[in-house]
């Protein structure tokens, strides 16, 4: 849970909540999806 207020928050105060995935990617999965190129991984 992240939570951000003035004065950081310019719109008002924003409250998130994030959740991670069950299975990790791993470098593989993000070069099999084109999502990352051979260079980058």
């Amino acid at each position: 849970m992240n939570a951000i207020i003035p004065p950081v928050a310019i719109d008002g105060p924003i409250l998130s909540i994030r959740r991670f995935a069950t299975v990790p990617l791993q470098m593989a999965n993000l070069l099999d999806d084109q999502l990352l190129s051979p260079e980058m991984g």
